[in-house]
């Protein structure tokens, strides 16, 4: 006979006898625990777990008495939570270690959190009393469970965000329990997992590191605790504003820093780029912290045309002849260029738009997909943006990726050929220029460089068979005369071409 106890089926002592079931086994399986007393009784009467019985022992049972219809009822959450005004006040109430105080969405979501941990403890307790008053008992790792599982959906219901785990939100109950509302605050607010530099006290530590003397680290960290213990004051040299220690301190007292948490702050990659141009010019901070000179050439052709202009090798009595030019930046290809005498204008850019856009066509190749270039000449072209997919303006002059390829030129076939003119600020001697003291302009070259000649054409010529001449000894198979590949490759202009580059190399391999 099978009996309802607490949403529990049990059987009897008596019941257990009758099955032919022995009193030694009955002793011995409650000895070893595998049997479950809910309510000890005299006279035969004790009532039994039946669903705690080994599998033998049911199918005894159930051969006497049939299977049991009664099904057992699942914990179901005795849980009820109502917003806790305490949890709100405090957090309203509550400031950061920087003074400030929590936003609305914060004292709302730490409100809500403590109201559902709350619940959480107030059923876990009714649940306790409950099984008490039964004499019943339930495994702990159950309750942890079913308390998990009523967690999460409240949190849910509420928008608060909650634990993945039951093992990660035993931990937080557990430190609710201790700690109150101050455990559910999040590290970074101000209790013992904190930052210990503020934003204001790492402000202070860089306007240290900016003074003009160029200080080491160990002397901002001896003038930060002077500051910060009254020994020293400082003060804003615009506004005359003296700074207040009291507002460099924590709970009262001047944070104890180390030189090592220092050097972290002062040589953070933000702050040292920060601080770089303050401490040591804007020419160091041009020549040494652009991203310019981090960055990495593209891998594929065409993916960015950089132009610029450059100045040739040669004066005419009209002024210095420039030449403005695009180049592809992955294969340093040279289109066409433009040249004018003087500073290039927008006809000029125009003219080596088309000489770029007529080649491309020529070789059967896509628009380039990125354009890089200087703002003064472009500005005004707003169709820019139609034709590439991005276009970028530089800031400053040495950015264009067009200079490194001005400088191979520059210092390759122009300078084999003996056109080539140096910087008298070069690094190296074979880069500058040779400098004596004359008084006429062209006392040095003579009357014949007095007039124009086409200078930049023929550095282009040379510097574009040097080019090819290379790609064929790359390409083509050994043992062959490159001369003769290249001479074939040559059009009607004395220029080669990468596509009559690929059909002689095609015939020959």
């Amino acid at each position: 006979m099978y009996f309802e106890h607490n949403g529990i089926t049990v059987i009897t002592k008596a019941n257990w006898l009758d099955a032919g079931l022995t009193e030694g086994q009955y002793k011995k399986d409650s000895m070893k625990g595998l049997l479950k007393i809910v309510l000890a009784r005299r006279n035969n009467l004790s009532c039994i777990d039946f669903d705690s019985l080994m599998p033998n022992r049911k199918s005894a049972i159930q051969a006497k008495f049939g299977i049991p219809t009664i099904k057992r009822k699942e914990i179901q959450p005795i849980y009820r939570v109502e917003v806790d005004q305490q949890a709100r006040a405090f957090y309203e109430t509550f400031k950061k270690q920087n003074g400030t105080i929590l936003t609305d969405d914060q004292v709302n979501e730490y409100t809500f959190k403590a109201s559902v941990l709350n619940g959480v403890r107030d059923g876990w307790q009714r649940q306790n009393l409950q099984l008490a008053e039964s004499g019943g008992r339930i495994k702990k790792e159950k309750l942890w469970k079913a308390n998990f599982k009523w967690y999460c959906q409240k949190c849910s219901e509420y928008g608060v965000r909650h634990r993945k785990h039951v093992r990660s939100f035993e931990r937080e109950f557990k430190a609710f329990l201790d700690d109150g509302y101050m455990s559910i605050l999040h590290g970074a607010l101000g209790n013992d997992f904190s930052r210990k530099v503020s934003k204001s006290t790492e402000h202070l530590l860089l306007a240290l590191w900016r003074k003009a003397d160029k200080p080491f680290i160990e002397q901002v960290h001896a003038d930060y605790l002077d500051f910060v213990n009254g020994n020293k004051e400082f003060y804003d040299k615009k506004s005359g504003v003296c700074f207040l220690p009291e507002d460099f301190q924590y709970k009262g007292r001047p944070l104890d820093l180390s030189v090592g948490t220092v050097w972290n702050y002062l040589k953070d990659v933000l702050n040292n780029t920060a601080v770089y141009a303050d401490r040591n010019g804007n020419f160091d901070y041009n020549t040494k912290m652009r991203p310019k000179h981090n960055r990495h050439t593209g891998k594929y052709s065409l993916s960015k045309v950089s132009m610029d202009d450059r100045t040739l090798s040669r004066k005419s009595v009209r002024g210095w002849v420039n030449s403005y030019m695009a180049v592809d930046v992955v294969s340093g290809y040279w289109f066409r260029p433009a040249y004018i005498v003087g500073r290039p204008t927008a006809d000029t850019v125009v003219e080596a738009f088309r000489n770029m856009f007529c080649e491309l066509n020529e070789f059967g190749l896509p628009s380039p997909a990125e354009l890089e270039v200087e703002h003064f000449l472009m500005k005004n072209f707003s169709w820019l943006n139609d034709v590439f997919s991005h276009v970028r303006f530089c800031n400053s002059p040495t950015e264009k990726r067009a200079e490194h390829a001005i400088k191979a030129l520059k210092y390759g076939a122009s300078k084999k050929a003996g056109h080539s003119r140096g910087r008298w600020y070069a690094k190296h001697e074979a880069y500058r220029v040779v400098r004596n003291k004359v008084d006429e302009v062209f006392s040095r070259f003579g009357k014949r460089f007095g007039q124009v000649i086409p200078a930049g054409k023929e550095e282009s010529k040379n510097f574009m068979h040097t080019t090819a001449a290379m790609i064929i000894k790359a390409n083509a198979p050994e043992n062959v005369d490159v001369s003769k590949l290249l001479r074939s490759a040559l059009g009607e202009d004395g220029m080669p071409s990468l596509r009559r580059i690929y059909k002689v190399i095609r015939k020959i391999a």
